[in-house]
């Protein structure tokens, strides 16, 4: 390992090539791998014992834009080039960095265009005004050089990769999710995207110059090519930020476990922004009685907003014992869905008590690690269903937003309770932290 730091702090390089004897590639090895062999503190590791035998690679006769395309979803700053019949045989490294000095010397020759964020060459910026000349114009009239990709299309804080027909007009407002890429394991089986960034959450390498990953900052950098929706001109921001604050990934779940039907009860247990989701998309199912469980008082309050017909508050019912009783009180022999959206350890335990036999049990807010005490054999003496949900593919986001825009007709956007400037985005993240907040927005456009 020290040989191995040693040619990382003498090349200046994040990222490197294992190599057998005969010069062919065993595995790729960055900073992250390495610094995971430190932390583990073994005597006697090599490169082949720290490197990743799963790598993306490059062949020379690849068009920037495909060489974009191997990169996208994949946080390495680098991607080895192999001979075309040879796909072990490097033959050298392509940077990111390359590529977008390549498109932004491309660019800049031409003289219709621009660039004006300066001198580096890395990032170009071209500024789209009505008197510019070019609102109103799509990607494809630009003329851009053939193997350009255009990073970003910015305004008002609203982000998107458009694509060559996308008309560029001043005050659209668009949501945007990581495309898959296609070729993992999940992708090819229908699962969601194992590769897919997934912004704000997930890790950015420092080297690789990729640290605009989330919504705390004045600009936000995507990877090639996702799913871009366009906010209909007729639909609120606030209605349009909740098709993607909860609703998309109980949709999810719901789809998964198919339920509830029409008619049936619920019990969704916690009050936070993924209750809330369960609660709009369970009424927009047909469940016919809501119950939720949660606190504080003014959570469930919007909860009854929102169309919950009981609320079960945890400073009136502070044990498990407690709430599975008044669950039982409220609807007979169980309600026909539990949704698990608390994260708390008793959680679990507490719904498969609730629900009826032959019910089913969602689970999506216990997705950390952690202990909890449950007796499991419910599932099986009572005939359970019982699934887990994380995140959403882009489906759910396209039908969450059109049921919030054509159907959903409570008042979701009760849901956003506090807004903050970019200054204050600290106490944005502590009024979510102490629960003051339901949904605290940090709004670029406030001073």
């Amino acid at each position: 390992l020290g040989e191995i730091t040693a040619a990382f702090e003498q090349e200046h390089e994040p990222f490197g090539l294992v190599l057998d004897e005969d010069g062919g590639i065993v595995g790729v090895i960055s900073e992250y791998h390495l610094d995971e062999a430190l932390d583990r503190d073994e005597e006697g590791l090599t490169a082949a014992d720290v490197c990743t035998p799963e790598f993306r690679r490059i062949r020379p006769d690849r068009t920037l834009r495909e060489a974009l395309n191997v990169f996208a979803g994949w946080d390495q700053t680098a991607l080895p080039v192999v001979e075309a019949g040879a796909p072990l045989t490097p033959i050298g490294l392509l940077r990111r960095d390359d590529i977008a000095h390549a498109l932004a010397q491309a660019v800049a020759r031409r003289e219709r265009l621009e660039p004006v964020t300066g001198d580096d060459p890395r990032y170009l910026e071209l500024r789209v005004s009505r008197a510019g000349g070019l609102d109103g114009m799509t990607l494809a009239d630009l003329e851009l050089p053939e193997d350009a990709v255009v990073v970003a299309v910015r305004h008002r804080g609203a982000t998107l990769i458009p694509r060559g027909g996308t008309t560029l007009r001043e005050g659209d407002r668009v949501l945007f999710h990581s495309a898959p890429c296609g070729h993992c394991y999940n992708c090819l089986m229908g699962l969601r995207c194992a590769n897919a960034i997934h912004y704000g959450n997930s890790r950015v390498d420092p080297a690789s110059e990729t640290m605009l990953r989330g919504g705390f900052g004045q600009y936000l950098l995507l990877e090639p090519h996702p799913a871009i929706l366009r906010v209909p001109n007729d639909m609120t921001t606030e209605r349009a930020l909740m098709s993607v604050i909860g609703n998309h990934t109980t949709m999810s779940g719901l789809r998964k476990i198919n339920a509830p039907d029409p008619g049936d009860t619920v019990v969704i247990q916690g009050s936070g922004p993924i209750g809330m989701g369960a609660l709009v998309q369970s009424k927009a199912r047909g469940a016919a009685h809501a119950i939720m469980i949660g606190a504080p008082a003014h959570r469930l309050a919007l909860a009854r907003e929102l169309g919950a017909d009981e609320t079960i508050d945890l400073a009136d019912f502070p044990t498990p014992e407690a709430r599975i009783e008044r669950v039982r009180e409220l609807t007979g022999r169980g309600p026909d869905l539990v949704v698990e959206a608390s994260g708390a350890k008793t959680s679990v335990h507490e719904g498969l008590q609730m629900v009826r036999y032959g019910g089913k049990y969602l689970v999506i807010g216990l997705i950390l690690p952690t202990s909890v005490e449950m007796d499991p054999s419910s599932i099986a003496a009572k005939d359970l269903t019982v699934a887990g949900v994380v995140g959403s593919k882009v489906e759910n986001i396209i039908r969450s937003m059109r049921l919030m825009r054509t159907r959903i007709d409570v008042p979701v956007e009760n849901m956003i309770t506090h807004q903050y400037p970019l200054a204050q985005v600290n106490e944005a993240l502590q009024s979510h932290i102490d629960l003051s907040a339901m949904v605290p927005v940090v709004n670029h456009s406030m001073a």
